[in-house]
């Protein structure tokens, strides 16, 4: 399928919590890169039956079409940079990622996309998580209630190789930049420029117009009550992830503490 406006040639595809807001921002900082504007998750390779009643509920500028959303909702700004970034992490939710096809869709709308997958340690995130819904819904349920109601999709977006899987089937794993949340936080300047020189670009000094990490707040940690059975089974389902990700890639996994005792054990 040929379209007449620029088609993202990157993608930032997470993870949740993991930093992508900053990442998005300062990629952009480089002369060769344009990350989608004004709208960050654009969703762009959704379906192009679901991007209206998507923008709609988002508020976002409606479109007669595919390349019609991407002028009026990503592309503000675009003044023919070599790479047209989009971050999403929802595109590797398992809802988005199957049902949606949403790898098959991006292998038929732009076959030489490249990836960027930032992980951070699963527990951890995982928590972060059940702190970010707590402060959403003004709740100070427990762990074990957040678990039930919404742990599947929280243990889902924390399996990595589950992700990366789906998408290994469509595109060649040396199409794809691994990076940790940890290493990003530490020098944000080099492993951007890991990214840099990835995408066959020259470094550049990234400067970010502010520093999301998600880091987990002192005042929320003290607040979480949860026991060992709460997150035995999260530990044996990222454990397991992890082992095929290290054997299935060249990606080094780092010594991430699976033990949750960044909180209270009760």
């Amino acid at each position: 399928m040929s379209y007449k406006v620029k088609i993202p040639n990157l993608v930032v595809l997470g993870s949740q919590k993991s930093g992508t807001t900053t990442l998005h921002s300062v990629l952009a900082s480089h002369p060769d890169v344009f990350m989608s504007s004004p709208v960050k998750e654009a969703h762009f390779f959704y379906p192009e039956d679901l991007l209206a009643g998507y923008a709609a509920r988002k508020g976002y500028a409606q479109a007669v079409n595919r390349e019609d959303y991407a002028l009026k909702n990503m592309l503000v700004g675009y003044n023919g940079e070599r790479y047209f970034g989009e971050s999403c992490p929802n595109y590797t939710y398992a809802d988005s990622a199957t049902k949606r096809r949403i790898p098959q869709n991006m292998a038929a709308l732009s076959p030489d996309l490249r990836f960027i997958f930032i992980m951070r340690n699963p527990v951890e995130r995982i928590i972060s998580t059940y702190f970010h819904w707590r402060r959403h819904a003004k709740s100070s349920a427990p762990f074990s209630q957040f678990m039930q109601e919404r742990g599947n999709m929280a243990v889902e977006t924390s399996l990595y190789w589950k992700q990366l899987e789906r998408y290994f089937a469509f595109f060649d794993q040396d199409r794809f930049h691994l990076a940790t949340f940890e290493t990003f936080v530490e020098n944000q300047n080099e492993e951007c420029n890991k990214i840099f020189s990835f995408l066959g670009l020259p470094p550049c000094d990234v400067k970010a117009e502010h520093k999301n990490y998600n880091r987990l707040r002192a005042e929320e940690v003290k607040t979480i009550s949860f026991s060992r059975t709460d997150i035995e089974d999260i530990q044996a389902q990222v454990a397991a992830d992890l082992e095929l990700l290290e054997k299935n890639t060249n990606f080094s996994v780092p010594s991430w503490d699976l033990s949750g005792e960044v909180v209270r054990e009760n």
